[in-house]
């Protein structure tokens, strides 16, 4: 991760990326070279922007050209999250890193082949080099699986979306691939008082991680497994409703738990 002064998105955003970390096991880098082939074909032949994420490093595995044309990108400037993330309309950060937290994170329950039978779509603005902004469609999808079935790779697709009010405010939804249906829209709260729905323990470690405690320190304060903890963590985001930890602490500073 880049050493730099975070902003609380920053945070945020790098800590669902460590969440997600410590489910992967190191993946074998010596069998992507044909993705990186697949990757490079399917930007020459359908010439839309593409990018893939590399979430056991939390950074880009491939950027195709046109991707970075999009962007303004100079061969000065370093591929990386704060590159693509200046692009962002600030209104939009959010949505655009949460709502890929909330799609994994909803990918958890699903067998590894059934993993890719769902696609995130958002549409967000994006700043193009002449300093306007653009509404921009974005379809990501899990690429590759590492050896325990956890997503490792997932490749995003981008067009120009239908929709240019740059006064409308982002938005996600969760899409089957087999039918076309939204399964699930991203960030709707579907319950009026999440917090009761929360066991004891879970409302312990919420707790916990609103004093700025980390999984490592909840497992040995609680005298519990890491994964469990992690299996607690997931639990609060599903039961809540949350896109992440920074929003469910906010239960607790509202005097929910």
């Amino acid at each position: 991760m880049p050493e730099t002064k975070f902003t609380e998105f920053e945070k945020v955003f790098y800590e669902n990326m460590k969440h997600l970390q410590q489910q992967l096991v190191k993946p074998d880098y010596s069998q992507t070279e044909h993705i990186r082939k697949i990757a490079q074909t399917y930007d020459a032949i359908e010439n839309r922007p593409t990018y893939i994420l590399d979430l056991y490093t939390s950074d880009f595995f491939f950027v195709s050209e046109r991707y970075l044309h999009l962007l303004g990108h100079n061969s000065k400037r370093p591929i990386d999250f704060n590159f693509f993330m200046e692009a962002i309309h600030p209104d939009d950060y959010w949505i655009t890193t949460d709502a890929t937290a909330f799609f994994l994170s909803f990918l958890d329950d699903k067998k590894p082949d059934e993993k890719s039978q769902y696609k995130l779509v958002s549409d967000f603005r994006l700043r193009m080099p002449t300093g306007e902004y653009v509404r921009v469609a974005e379809q990501m999808i899990v690429l590759q699986t590492d050896s325990k079935g956890n997503p490792w790779l997932v490749m995003a697709i981008c067009d120009l979306s239908p929709n240019q009010n740059l006064k409308t405010p982002s938005s996600g939804k969760i899409i089957s691939t087999l039918t076309g249906e939204m399964v699930k829209p991203i960030g709707e709260h579907q319950l009026q008082n999440p917090s009761e729905n929360l066991t004891q323990r879970e409302k312990e470690i919420l707790l916990l991680i609103s004093k700025g405690y980390a999984s490592k320190q909840i497992a040995g304060k609680l005298q519990i497994s890491i994964n469990t903890v992690n299996n607690h963590r997931r639990n609060i985001l599903s039961k809540t409703g949350c896109l992440n930890t920074f929003e469910a602490i906010k239960y607790v500073a509202g005097g929910l738990l």
